[in-house]
C-alpha cells in the first residue's frame, strides 16, 4: 500500500514537472496577436519583405500557432494585440479664436505598426498610453485656431470637425515619427463638446435666432405656395368661366337657330301666324331690355310690349264672342279698365 502511494506521488510529481516544463518551453500566438521572441533580452531584426507578407521573421512572430522556445532566462516572449487601441483623454477647457471657451475631450485610435520598435521603446500597451496622453494634451492648441461656429453650426458646410480632427491626427503622426514608437495613429475623434455659462448664453441666443429665421423662411415659403395656389385657382376658374361662357353661347346660338326655324315654320302656317308674331315679340323685347333700361311708354300702343298685355290667344282670336274680362290698364298694371275709368274695348279690336 505504501509502495502504491509512493508511486502515485511520483507520477503526480512527474506530471506537474512535465506541465511546468511544457509551459516553460512552449508559447502560443493567437490570430489577433503578434509576439516578440528575445534571446538573453536581445531581439533580432526581421526581414521587411517577409514581415509585409505576414510571415515570421527574426524575433517577430506574426503567424498564429504553438511554438517552442528555450526556458527563461535564455528566451522570453512578449505578446501584443494587433487590434485597434483607443485612448480616451480627460476633458480640458480650451479658449477658441473668437474668445469663446469650450470643454473638449479627445480620443485617439492607434495600433502597433512595428512590433519590434514598440517592444524596444514602450514594451507594453499601458506604458504606450502613458506616453501618448501628455502629447494629446499638447495637441489641443490646434483647437484655439478655430471659432465656435466651426464646431457648432446649423449649416453643415460651416462645421469643420472632420478638418480639425484630421489636422490633429496629422500633427500627432509627425510628432511620433521621430520617436520610433512603432505606433500608427489611425484616427482622432472629439467627444462631447461642453461650454461654460457665458458661452451657453451665446449659444442659446444663436439657436433662438436660427429658429426664428427658419420659422420665417417656412412662413415665407407657405405664403409663396398659398399665392401660387390662389393664382392657379384664379386661372383655372377663369378658364372654366370662359369655357362655360363659350359653351353657353354655342347653346344659345343653337337655341336661337332652332327657334328661328320653328318661328319660320309657324309663320308659314296660317293658323299659327299669331303665335309666331308673339314669339318674335318676345325676342324683340329680350333684345330691347337686354341692358335693363327703363322705358316709360304706353305698352298697349307700342309693339312688342303690347304682347305682354294681350297675348297671342287674346279675344282677337274669338271675334264672335263677348269679352269675358277687362284688359289690364297699361298705365296701372293689375287694375282693369273698368276700375281705371276706361271703357272696355270691343271684341276684335286692338288699342
Amino acid at each position: 500500500m505504501t509502495d502504491m502511494k509512493r508511486l502515485t506521488t511520483a507520477l503526480l510529481a512527474i506530471f506537474i514537472a512535465l506541465v511546468f516544463l511544457t509551459y516553460m518551453v512552449t508559447y502560443t500566438v493567437r490570430y489577433d496577436q503578434v509576439a516578440i521572441l528575445t534571446t538573453f533580452e536581445q531581439a533580432s531584426e526581421p526581414d521587411g519583405a517577409t514581415i509585409a507578407q505576414g510571415k515570421n521573421s527574426g524575433s517577430v512572430i506574426q503567424e498564429a500557432g504553438l511554438y517552442f522556445k528555450w526556458p527563461w532566462p535564455i528566451q522570453r516572449v512578449e505578446t501584443y494585440p494587433t487590434r485597434l487601441q483607443v485612448l480616451q483623454d480627460q476633458p480640458e477647457e480650451i479658449r477658441l479664436a473668437d474668445g469663446n471657451t469650450v470643454i473638449v475631450n479627445m480620443a485617439v485610435t492607434w495600433r502597433i505598426e512595428n512590433p519590434l520598435e514598440f517592444f524596444r521603446a514602450l514594451e507594453s500597451v499601458d506604458n504606450a498610453n502613458r506616453q501618448l496622453r501628455p502629447q494629446m494634451s499638447d495637441l489641443r492648441k490646434v483647437l484655439s485656431g478655430y471659432r465656435f461656429d466651426q464646431f457648432v453650426n446649423e449649416n453643415p458646410e460651416e462645421v469643420k470637425l472632420e478638418e480639425i480632427e484630421a489636422e490633429i491626427a496629422e500633427q500627432f503622426r509627425q510628432q511620433l515619427a521621430g520617436l520610433k514608437y512603432g505606433i500608427a495613429i489611425e484616427q482622432i475623434t472629439m467627444g462631447k463638446l461642453l461650454y461654460n455659462g457665458s458661452t451657453a448664453t451665446k449659444v442659446n441666443e444663436r439657436m433662438t435666432a436660427t429658429q426664428n429665421r427658419l420659422a420665417e423662411e417656412i412662413r415665407s415659403q407657405g405664403n409663396s405656395e398659398a399665392t401660387t395656389i390662389r393664382t392657379d385657382a384664379t386661372s383655372a376658374s377663369k378658364q372654366i368661366r370662359e369655357f362655360a361662357s363659350t359653351a353657353a353661347e354655342d347653346i344659345r346660338a343653337i337655341g336661337k337657330s332652332e327657334s328661328a326655324q320653328i318661328i319660320g315654320q309657324l309663320a308659314a302656317t296660317q293658323s299659327d301666324q299669331e303665335f309666331a308674331a308673339f314669339l318674335r315679340g318676345l325676342e324683340a323685347a329680350e333684345v330691347i331690355l337686354a341692358n335693363k333700361s327703363i322705358f316709360i311708354i304706353d305698352g298697349s300702343q307700342t309693339p312688342p310690349f303690347d304682347t305682354f298685355l294681350f297675348g297671342p290667344d287674346d279675344d282677337l282670336s274669338r271675334p264672335n264672342e263677348e269679352p269675358t274680362r277687362y284688359r289690364p290698364s297699361p298705365l296701372r298694371p293689375g287694375v282693369d279698365s273698368a276700375q281705371s275709368g276706361a271703357a272696355p274695348l270691343p271684341t276684335g279690336a286692338r288699342p
